[in-house]
C-alpha cells in the first residue's frame, strides 16, 4: 500500500466472476482475504502509513489504473476488522449454488441467429426449441419459441431461483430475456459486441424467450448454463436495499416500484414510503410456509395507514408496526395475530426488527437484538402460503401503507439464531 507493496496470493482473483475482497491494516500489520479466507502471507508488514495527499478515489486513482468491472456494496471500516466478521461479510451474501430435483442444464453448442424481416429460424440448444418463430411486432422479434412461445420444458419450476450464465457476440441491437406471456424481464438492452453476463431471477413462469430487436442483427451465443440457485445454506431469498439512488434486490428478485424513494436520511441510503401509497412488489411469494425470518431497519414517522403500516405482507404472512400498544405484530395464517411488548418501539427513531417463525408458527421477536423480557416461542397460527406477492412497505391492495424509512430488508428460509441477529445488528447500528 502506498509506496510499499503488499500482495495476495497469486492467482488468487480471477477475470469474469465475483470475488468477495477485503484488506485490513492494523498495528503496522496488514493481511488479504479473498472470499472470507486470508490470501498471501498473514500478518504482513505494512509499515507507518502516511497521511494521504488526494481525496479518496473508488475504481480509479486520481487521474489513472482505471478497474474495469463492477464493485458492489464498498465498505470502509476506521480498525481492522476481524478474521470472524470478515467471515461474516462474506457469508452474508456468498452465492452457493445447490442442485435440486434435477442437474444444471448446460449448453454448450455454439449457434448463430440472423433476425429476418419476416420469418425468424429459430436455434435447437439441446431442448431449447426455436423453429420458424414469428415476428412479434414491427421492431421485436422472438428468437425462441413454438407454440405460443414454448421455450424449454422441463427444467424451470414456478418460484423458483436460478442462474442464468450467458456469452456470445452480437452486430448491434441488443439480447434481451423474459417469460413467455409474462412481463417479467431477466435481463433487457444486452450491448453490442462481446457479452458474458450472468443474471439471478426467480421463475415466474415455465416458459423461458429470448429475443432480440433489430432487423438484420446477428446474435451468436456461444455458451449458456441455467441452473437453480440458493444462498448460504438455503437461506438468504430477499435482500432489498437503496443502492446508488435506485432500490435492488441483491438476490435477484424482480421489484415492481409503487411511490418509493431513494433518499439519504441521517447519513443513511434508504427507501421512504409516503403513509399513502408506496409499495414494493417482489413478483412472487418468496415466504411459503416453511421456516421464515425478516430483518429489516425502520424509522417510524407515523403509524401508517389504519396504524398498522405493513413492513412485509403475502396476505398471510404480515408483519406490521401495530400503533395501539407501540409494537410491532405478526402472524403465518392471516388471522392468528401476535404482538411484541407495548412500548416497544417508538416513532422517529431506528431500530432494527426481526422475526423469526419456524414451520409450525412458533415465532420470536427481536428489537436492537433483543427480546425485551417478552413472551417467547408465541403460537403465531401454521404457516400458510401467501395469497399474493410479497409487498415492502404495504399491502397488495394498497390499504395499510407504511410512514417512515426502511434500510436493509431481508428474509431467509430459516430461523436465524441469536448470534446471528445480534451480528447483524452490530453491523450496522
Amino acid at each position: 500500500m502506498g509506496t510499499s507493496g503488499k500482495y495476495s496470493a497469486n492467482g488468487s482473483i480471477v477475470t469474469g466472476q465475483w470475488i468477495h475482497f477485503v484488506y485490513t491494516d492494523g498495528d503496522n500489520l496488514c493481511n488479504f482475504y479473498i472470499n472470507g479466507v486470508i490470501s498471501g502471507t498473514p500478518n504482513q508488514a505494512s509499515y507507518v502509513q502516511p497521511n494521504g495527499d488526494a481525496n479518496v478515489f473508488i475504481g480509479s486513482a486520481a487521474n489513472n489504473g482505471y478497474i474495469d468491472g463492477r464493485i458492489c456494496d464498498l465498505r470502509i471500516y476506521n480498525r481492522a476488522i476481524t478474521q470472524s466478521e470478515v467471515t461474516q461479510l462474506y457469508n452474508d451474501y456468498k452465492p452457493y449454488v445447490k442442485l435440486q430435483k434435477f442437474a444444471p442444464k448446460v449448453i454448450k453448442d455454439t449457434q448463430t441467429q440472423v433476425l429476418g424481416s419476416d420469418v425468424i429460424a429459430g436455434w435447437d440448444f439441446n431442448n431449447w426449441i426455436a423453429v420458424n418463430a414469428t415476428v412479434n411486432s414491427a421492431t421485436q422479434y422472438t428468437l425462441t419459441g413454438v407454440s405460443g412461445g414454448n421455450v424449454h420444458k422441463g427444467i424451470f419450476t414456478n418460484n423458483t431461483r436460478y442462474k442464468m450464465t450467458i456469452a456470445g457476440t452480437s452486430t448491434g441491437g441488443t439480447l434481451n430475456a423474459r417469460f413467455g406471456g409474462e412481463s417479467v424481464w431477466i435481463f433487457r438492452d444486452l450491448t453490442a459486441g462481446s457479452f458474458s453476463q450472468t443474471y439471478n431471477f426467480t421463475s415466474v413462469s415455465t416458459v423461458l424467450v429470448l429475443e432480440g430487436d433489430t432487423i438484420g442483427q446477428v446474435i451468436n451465443i456461444t455458451s449458456m448454463t441455467i441452473e437453480p440457485i440458493t444462498t448460504e445454506g438455503g437461506s438468504l431469498i430477499f435482500d432489498v436495499s437503496a443502492l446508488n439512488g435506485t432500490i435492488v434486490d441483491k438476490c435477484g428478485n424482480m421489484i415492481v416500484n409503487t411511490d418509493t424513494t431513494v433518499t439519504n436520511f441521517g447519513g443513511t441510503e434508504c427507501m421512504y414510503f409516503n403513509g399513502t401509497t408506496s409499495k414494493l412488489d417482489l413478483g412472487s411469494d418468496l415466504i411459503g410456509v416453511g421456516e421464515f425470518t425478516v430483518s429489516a431497519w425502520i424509522y417510524i414517522k407515523s403509524w401508517g395507514e389504519s396504524s398498522v403500516g405493513r413492513i412485509i405482507d403475502n396476505g398471510r404472512f404480515l408483519m406490521n408496526v401495530y400503533g395501539t400498544t407501540s409494537a410491532i405484530r405478526n402472524c403465518r395464517d392471516g388471522t392468528t395475530l401476535i404482538v411484541s411488548p407495548a412500548g416497544s418501539i417508538l416513532l422517529n427513531r431506528w431500530y432494527h426488527i426481526v422475526v423469526t417463525s419456524t414451520a409450525n408458527g412458533t415465532t420470536n421477536f427481536y428489537i436492537n437484538a433483543s427480546t425485551l423480557g417478552g413472551a417467547l416461542n408465541q403460537a403465531g397460527g401454521t404457516p400458510a402460503a401467501g395469497t399474493t406477492n410479497v409487498i415492502i412497505g404495504n399491502n397488495n391492495a394498497q390499504t395499510a401503507t407504511f410512514d417512515g424509512y426502511m434500510a436493509f430488508v431481508r428474509g431467509y428460509n430459516r430461523v436465524l439464531t441469536t448470534t446471528e441477529i445480534t451480528n447483524i445488528y452490530n453491523q450496522y447500528k
